[in-house]
């Protein structure tokens, strides 16, 4: 048997049967979630990757800025409340950027309308949806991710 050392890129560029796997890899999507509660994040990193999505998450605001200023994911998934930063600095420092401010963002807190002053300081930044975390199912959120990435 003959091994023959080629690079990887080489390989998958040349190799006829990985043409259809290389297109389905383009149609993914990558969504940031930046949510501080560790059972919501892993169910939500489950659910996007059988819908065929890319999921990457951050447990707080500051790594969520960090990872959506250095990843560029194609939505983010934003949480209102948390440590280090919480969601309203994260977004505005996302938004502050150039690619930032086209980049579509739900929120998905656990704040209702009696938290005015919050809800209006991130609804400045014109998030792309604003739920509540206990009226929404994970077939709702996956739905409207579906929705905006679609359009």
């Amino acid at each position: 048997m003959e091994i023959v050392k080629t690079s990887s890129t080489h390989f998958l560029a040349n190799n006829p049967n990985i043409s259809n796997f290389k297109s389905s890899m383009k149609k993914q999507k990558t969504v940031l979630i930046v949510e501080d509660e560790k059972s919501l994040r892993g169910a939500m990193v489950d659910i996007l990757c059988i819908k065929n999505f890319i999921p990457i998450f951050a447990k707080n605001g500051r790594e969520g800025v960090e990872l959506a200023l250095s990843k560029h994911p194609d939505l983010i998934l934003l949480d209102l409340v948390m440590p280090e930063m919480d969601g309203t600095a994260a977004l505005t420092a996302i938004r502050a950027d150039d690619w930032g401010k086209n980049v579509p963002i739900i929120i998905l807190t656990n704040l209702r309308t009696t938290n005015d002053q919050i809800i209006a300081d991130a609804m400045t930044h014109n998030p792309t949806y604003y739920l509540v975390k206990s009226d929404c199912k994970l077939h709702d959120i996956v739905k409207k991710i579906e929705v905006v990435l679609k359009s």
